[in-house]
């Protein structure tokens, strides 16, 4: 993507508040959403590029800088929607329920007080294009439909031998969630969690994010002093996720390249493993000769 070290240093400290900001209540069950048919369903799932015909490919491996897109997942969460702001804002949202009449939808999602709100409608138009209609009752910008465009299909084989309740243990997945922070012998898990440092002359943590629900982009990202792996896991993407045991996930990984867009299977990048051994409030990762914490907000967090 071309972006420097100090970008995504900023960029995810910022993200990382966008999804505390943003990010709608999951539940260790999954949402489902209610009245949209599996035809609708199957026709979402995927990448969207708002605006903008995706002519140069796939955004799996093309950049269209500046263009918000939209990736539907129904398979593992029961509804679910990532919103990419490029360069580097991904957010991920819960579906509350889609409300469906013939070719159009209303998606609603939860807010940080606990309502239920609309948060787009949409005009399904096969075989490839969706409109992104005005909301009903915001005369706060004038009525406005923009298309959007299939982007990226699913690939549901990444995740597809392991649960839901597996993918949510490592994945954003309650109102509360926030990231794995690596541990530091000298503070506290909570001090840690409330973003306390020891080391005066650092100004962020090292921590690790991941994205395993997908449909398209599979994730892991990281940042800061972590063992073995110098300077930062940037979006490198996640190719398989496989459970060995009941306490021990197994990702399989490839480093991102650098360059535009992200990496289409098959991709130049260094593959390599990372085992995740689940201790509760912590995961341990031997390949990063590290331990995280699971460290929570104070309070809800969703869609504003």
């Amino acid at each position: 993507m071309g972006i420097s070290d100090q970008h995504w240093s900023e960029a995810l400290l910022r993200g990382v508040v966008a999804v505390i900001a943003i990010l709608a209540a999951f539940s260790a069950v999954p949402a489902h959403a209610g009245e949209i048919d599996q035809a609708a369903k199957d026709y979402l799932e995927g990448i969207w590029l708002v605006g903008t015909k995706p002519d140069k490919g796939p955004c799996i491996a093309n950049s269209y800088n500046g263009e918000t897109q939209w990736e539907f997942e129904f398979r593992k969460s029961g509804g679910r929607v990532i919103t990419f702001e490029p360069p580097d804002l991904l957010t991920p949202i819960a579906i509350q329920r889609i409300g469906q009449d013939g070719e159009h939808l209303s998606v609603w999602v939860m807010t940080r007080d606990g309502q239920t709100v609309l948060l787009i409608r949409l005009r399904l138009l096969p075989p490839d294009r969706l409109e992104i209609l005005p909301r009903d009752g915001d005369g706060t910008h004038p009525p406005q439909i923009t298309s959007a465009y299939r982007c990226g299909d699913p690939d549901p084989s990444v995740n597809q031998s392991v649960s839901a309740a597996d993918l949510a243990s490592l994945t954003p997945n309650s109102n509360k969630f926030r990231a794995f922070i690596k541990t530091d012998h000298d503070l506290s898990d909570d001090e840690v969690c409330r973003g306390v440092t020891s080391n005066p002359k650092s100004f962020r943590q090292s921590y690790l994010q991941f994205e395993l629900f997908g449909p398209v982009h599979y994730w892991v990202f990281g940042i800061g002093d972590i063992p073995r792996r110098p300077g930062r896991l940037a979006l490198d993407m996640i190719r398989k996720v496989e459970r060995v045991n009941e306490q021990i996930l197994k990702l399989f990984a490839q480093e991102h390249s650098r360059g535009n867009g992200w990496d289409p299977p098959g991709g130049t990048g260094k593959t390599y493993e990372l085992t995740i051994l689940d201790k509760g409030a912590r995961i341990e990762i031997p390949e990063l000769s590290a331990t995280f914490i699971r460290c929570m907000t104070d309070g809800p967090a969703a869609a504003d």
